[in-house]
């Protein structure tokens, strides 16, 4: 009966002393604020915590009994009393076997408590603390060996980049998929590095022939950069693509089309000038697709419109647009008037 006694005030004097953990009241540092980022751009974070059950469970009880005490604290003496008288037959028949029963169970089980609530006080907040800490410890050590190896390979994406569009670099070493597979694995910020890289090298080398074996090899780099942006905000990947693609030794009119409407379709309503180099080069491709245009024929309407429609946003930006070949001779067959493309 003693040993009960005091192993229920334990557990009693244990849910009482149990510390409060702080961690579901500390949100992450926001990314934007110096928080690191994953590989997928997302913040970084501890992706778990310790259990807290145990403290929940603690705070409904200790609830639960202060108020049952307070609700009942004129019954408790009777209570008490007709456990005592309980136990009291078993200390034997005499007068005072309840009595020797009540200090057994308020002696141990007072005593039980107070071991139970200090221990619980005075180590365990320790114990878990120093648990916490290792935990913490480890998840840095693994972020840490995390970006170690996001730094190697960012570092080997710039390398493979940087070769590639060196023409006179041997490239036997690797192949053009390794190149793609290094590029979508490279961090965000490297990734912006590579396509500033890219559109550079591909703006500087499209208009001499001599020069376009070069601007050709930034035709993957925009490939892997666009595989790598799942949810499809930079239309500047599928812009600059186009544009190689309509600037190659053997243009590909189609796919170039493809891109440049692709962009045009992420990038919305032009309203910033630069970018109406979109429409002027779909028109371009639009003019080499066409048939009529290849015979020296009038476009159809409906494609006579759609290469407008085009001409009207590229002559918005900058109107020497219009004389630049094919689209001169394109608006010389189909009879094209200054106000068809800008009614102002």
């Amino acid at each position: 009966m003693a040993g009960t006694c005091l192993l229920l005030g334990g557990l009693l004097g244990f849910l009482f002393g149990i510390p409060r953990s702080l961690q579901h009241d500390r949100p992450p540092p926001p990314a934007e604020n110096g928080g690191r980022k994953d590989r997928a751009g997302e913040p970084i974070a501890l992706r778990y915590g310790a259990n807290t059950n145990l403290e929940q469970i603690s705070d409904w009880l200790t609830k639960i009994l202060v108020g049952f005490g307070l609700t009942q604290i004129e019954k408790i003496p009777s209570y008490l009393g007709a456990v005592a008288g309980y136990f009291g037959t078993f200390l034997g028949t005499g007068a005072h076997g309840d009595k020797i029963a009540m200090t057994i169970i308020l002696f141990f089980a007072t005593c039980g408590f107070l071991f139970g609530y200090l221990w619980t006080r005075l180590y365990l907040a320790g114990e878990l603390t120093r648990a916490d800490i290792t935990t913490v410890t480890e998840a840095v050590r693994a972020l840490e060996d995390a970006q170690a190896e996001q730094a190697d390979i960012d570092a080997r994406a710039l390398a493979l980049t940087n070769q590639y569009l060196n023409i006179e670099t041997h490239h036997s070493k690797f192949t053009v998929e390794e190149l793609k597979a290094a590029i979508i694995a490279s961090s965000p910020s490297v990734k912006v590095q590579i396509f500033y890289l890219a559109s550079s090298t591909r703006s500087d080398n499209w208009r001499e022939p001599a020069d376009k074996p070069l601007m050709e090899r930034t035709i993957p780099i925009f490939q892997a950069l666009i595989d790598s942006d799942k949810d499809q905000r930079f239309h500047a990947n599928h812009g600059q693509l186009g544009f190689a693609l309509k600037d190659k030794r053997a243009p590909d009119w189609g796919a170039a089309e493809a891109e440049l409407s692709k962009a045009i379709e992420m990038r919305g309503p032009s309203r910033e000038q630069g970018w109406e180099l979109y429409e002027f080069n779909r028109a371009i491709c639009r003019i080499q697709l066409d048939p009529e245009f290849r015979a020296g024929r009038e476009s159809a309407t409906d494609q006579r419109t759609r290469v407008l429609d085009d001409l009207r946003i590229a002559a918005r930006g900058v109107r020497h647009y219009l004389a630049v070949e094919p689209v001169k001779t394109w608006l010389a067959l189909n009879k094209a008037k200054d106000a068809e493309i800008d009614p102002a």
